[in-house]
């Protein structure tokens, strides 16, 4: 099982072929547990988070074009943050649903992806572009090892998206990255600019660390 970290397709593929176990993907969430497991589903849905486990519920709130903010209501909730002190009381809604920032979307079973944070979408002129899905994109490129994409302030769109990503051996060409992504995403989604970097920010888990957008021009 996989959880902490978003579980690839490609991944969960080699796990397959070298283990001959599948690998499924959950949802663990400190303030809750785990809710959510993909169990039963097909080899080719790794990268869904699956369905509510029977104790729990779920819903998709304020849905956009079928994605919505991830909420969850069970048993096992946490009491408090500790710094600062917030009990459950004061972040639980009145009907004791919890709101975990996260952006959802459902398959036509039911099934649960997610899509990305709130406060990571990058607003391309009222279009919403999800970083984890360009990075998804860019890490599938063979000549890339790791991708990370914010958003940077754009006069005449809001924002754009921005990428940063440790290359490969041989590195990829700026031609051979755009091509790879108009392949595979709309044309707002593409970042308008590739940098190279040795590193990328990352928390102690080792997530890529998201900021605030730059106001860079």
């Amino acid at each position: 099982m996989s959880t902490a970290a978003a579980l690839d397709q490609k991944t969960a593929d080699k796990f397959q072929r070298r283990f001959h176990q599948p690998l499924v993907q959950g949802l663990g969430i400190i303030e809750v547990g785990l809710p959510l497991l993909n169990l039963d589903a097909p080899a080719d849905c790794a990268e869904a988070i699956g369905m509510p486990l029977p104790a729990y519920q779920c819903q998709l709130r304020d849905e956009h074009e079928g994605v919505g903010e991830l909420c969850l209501r069970g048993p096992g909730m946490f009491d408090a943050y500790l710094d600062p002190w917030q009990p459950r009381a004061s972040v639980l809604d009145e009907e004791g649903w919890f709101a975990t920032g996260d952006l959802a979307r459902r398959d036509a079973e039911g099934r649960i992806f997610l899509c990305g944070r709130r406060k990571s979408v990058i607003n391309v002129g009222g279009m919403k572009v999800f970083p984890e899905e360009v990075e998804r994109v860019l890490d599938a490129h063979p000549k890339v090892q790791r991708s990370f994409v914010e958003a940077r302030a754009h006069p005449l769109f809001g924002e754009v998206p921005v990428a940063r990503y440790i290359p490969g051996a041989p590195a990829p060409t700026l031609a051979e990255l755009r091509a790879h992504c108009r392949e595979h995403l709309a044309s707002y989604k593409i970042p308008l600019i590739f940098s190279v970097v040795t590193s990328l920010p990352t928390t102690a888990s080792g997530k890529l660390l998201r900021r605030t957008p730059s106001s860079d021009s």
